[in-house]
């Protein structure tokens, strides 16, 4: 194993905290720029694609967007041809990615440039971490908790390595007598960077980091979504032609909470996820799984249910807020610290932004350490800067559809002005584009993050729209008129029949 003492160099060692999709994404950047990137985790690693416990929510289904499968096949070449070889199921048209809105279910036709694939969380951490294992200046250090920051004595601005303890109260290896300390009563242990990247999730303690070093609080904007969800495996129905290769099936405010989806997977199985939102709990045994399927506003993950046959358990969670932490917005800042992924936001699940995000995050990263090529201290508020305008059209869609339910609450900041305004201008939208494909197809290219959310405010949307309405007036003009002709030919058939009567 590397020796973890580290010298005082500019770009000589990054750390990560957290090797879930976002950290390893890091890591790869981070590889290209720093002669050693170690990456910490609490876990020990599978050593076949699997799950682990430090992430629970992989469980449950995941999809990658359009936008973020782009960059990681850039960013990880051999990624593709990995996962295909690891059955992952291959999607070529938008059409096979079915999506069912409160208005109905949008006739997606756009081709997919080159195919794209449907994995599973597990199978993707697990081939980007073995991709990384092999890469020379990348080094996996597992069953090691980071437990707070460092600071220079000379410099408190300045974060120089992070404080860890071996998971079961053995120390990582023995302590360098110039630069690593001795491990203390509670077996701790310092490890020293010249950047540290947090990328450990949801459950970040880097607010609780930055207080004890004397820095925040950091503003947040708090949705309490209260959603729950619960997930099965099952393996695709064989002899069954199935049209799809991903159904999504939305909520329908204000009535019916309930979402599901179905994504095909590697090796011909199905992940199915179901989620409720506005306080309502999913549940976990068998009839009342299928019970809440049979609930959803659309019937069609219900019926492709009840022909396959499932192969796991069911497994509930819970993800009760989406919370944006502004690190862009502190005024004072310690130098040698960023976060990324679900530790800057963590979003709603059921609009599947989270690893497409992170990937745009990670090649904001990029950006700031080329155009930064000395010492890593300046780099700190563009990139939370890059990050925040990332995570701002992905936000904007989850507030705007969350509180459309009365049990959600936003703290840290107002909602949208004009949001209701909004919300009846997308319904208007969706209710067009159930009957115009290429609509539709605009539609989703927003929710796959592919264009920004105000793409639907464009010219050529209101065009569309204005067409739409226009015909509509034409059809109802053409059956009033032809009700009117219908009932005007009649009366002249009843007056012309009661003529002919003899007297």
């Amino acid at each position: 194993m590397t020796d973890i003492s580290g010298t005082p160099h500019s770009r000589s060692r990054a750390i990560v905290v957290g090797a879930g999709i976002s950290g390893l994404l890091a890591a790869r950047v981070l590889s290209e720029q720093f002669t050693e990137v170690l990456v910490l985790d609490r876990d020990r690693f599978p050593a076949t694609p699997g799950h682990r416990s430090g992430a629970p929510q992989s469980h449950h289904a995941h999809a990658l967007m359009p936008r973020g499968a782009e960059i990681l096949h850039e960013l990880f070449p051999e990624l593709r041809e990995r996962l295909a070889s690891d059955g992952a199921a291959h999607v070529t048209t938008i059409a096979q990615a079915r999506f069912v809105t409160p208005k109905g279910l949008l006739p997606l036709t756009q081709q997919i440039e080159g195919g794209a694939l449907f994995f599973s969380r597990a199978l993707l951490e697990w081939h980007l971490r073995d991709i990384l294992s092999h890469h020379p200046r990348v080094e996996f250090v597992a069953s090691t908790a980071v437990v707070g920051l460092l600071a220079r004595e000379d410099n408190r601005s300045q974060v120089c390595g992070v404080q860890v303890r071996r998971r079961g109260g053995a120390t990582q290896t023995a302590p360098d007598p110039d630069t690593d300390e001795a491990a203390g009563p509670h077996d701790n242990r310092s490890l020293f960077g010249d950047l540290i990247v947090d990328a450990s999730g949801r459950q970040s303690h880097l607010h609780a980091w930055l207080t004890d070093l004397g820095y925040g609080p950091v503003d947040e904007e708090i949705l309490t979504s209260e959603l729950s969800y619960a997930s099965r495996i099952y393996q695709r129905p064989g002899g069954v032609r199935q049209d799809f290769k991903s159904l999504v099936v939305q909520s329908r405010a204000p009535d019916n909470p309930r979402v599901g989806s179905i994504i095909e997977i590697e090796n011909d199985r199905w992940h199915v996820t179901l989620g409720g939102g506005n306080g309502q709990r999913v549940p976990t045994d068998e009839d009342g799984f299928l019970s809440w399927a049979q609930a959803l506003p659309d019937p069609s993950v219900h019926q492709a249910i009840c022909s396959a046959r499932p192969v796991s358990p069911i497994r509930g969670w819970r993800t009760p807020t989406s919370r944006w932490r502004h690190f862009e917005h502190m005024s004072h800042r310690p130098s040698g610290l960023i976060a990324i992924g679900d530790a800057v936001c963590s979003f709603n699940p059921v609009y599947a932004q989270g690893m497409t995000v992170a990937a745009i995050q990670a090649l904001a990263l990029r950006d700031c350490l080329r155009r930064e090529s000395g010492p890593v201290a300046s780099l700190e508020l563009r990139y939370h800067r890059l990050a925040a305008r990332a995570i701002s059209s992905a936000w904007m869609v989850t507030t705007i559809e969350d509180l459309r339910w009365p049990a959600v609450r936003m703290h840290g900041a107002e909602p949208p002005r004009g949001l209701r305004t909004i919300r009846r201008y997308i319904d208007l939208v969706l209710s067009v584009a159930v009957h115009d494909s290429a609509l539709a197809n605009r539609y989703f290219q927003v929710m796959s993050m592919t264009s920004p959310p105000t793409s639907l405010f464009s010219l050529w949307v209101l065009s569309r729209l204005t067409r739409h309405a226009v015909c509509r007036i034409f059809e109802d003009l053409h059956r009033t008129l032809t009700h009117i002709g219908c009932r005007a030919h009649t009366m002249l058939d009843r007056e012309s029949a009661s003529r002919r009567k003899p007297v």
